[in-house]
């Protein structure tokens, strides 16, 4: 056997050694926290506004923080970002005409 296609054990392990390396891995894009972000902020002042609030009203601190206000001023803030997302609507002035005589309609049918 010609030596050029001879190969021992050890040349094998030492060829697995090599090929052992992890594989350099394409870098990741940072993930956007922006919204998150924009809506902790928006609730953070709006609990701190809160407070000041109950401070002004009651003329004594809150005391703990209060995990329920402040979820909901988190929900508040998550529902606003996505209304002010969903942009403006317009309403012409016969579908307003149609919606109130819709109103109109049904409170004449209740008397």
């Amino acid at each position: 056997m010609p030596a050029a296609l001879h190969t021992t054990h050890t040349d094998l392990t030492g060829a697995e050694a090599v090929n052992a390396k992890p594989a350099a891995k394409p870098a990741k894009r940072g993930r956007d926290y922006s919204k998150q972000s924009k809506a902790m902020k928006m609730a953070w002042a709006s609990y701190r506004k809160w407070e000041a609030d109950w401070i002004k009203d009651f003329n004594e601190p809150v005391g703990r923080f209060v995990r329920a206000q402040f979820n909901m001023y988190l929900r508040n803030a998550y529902q606003t970002m996505r209304i002010a997302a969903m942009g403006t609507v317009t309403i012409t002035r016969e579908e307003a005409q149609f919606i109130g005589s819709d109103c109109l309609m049904k409170m004449q049918e209740a008397a």
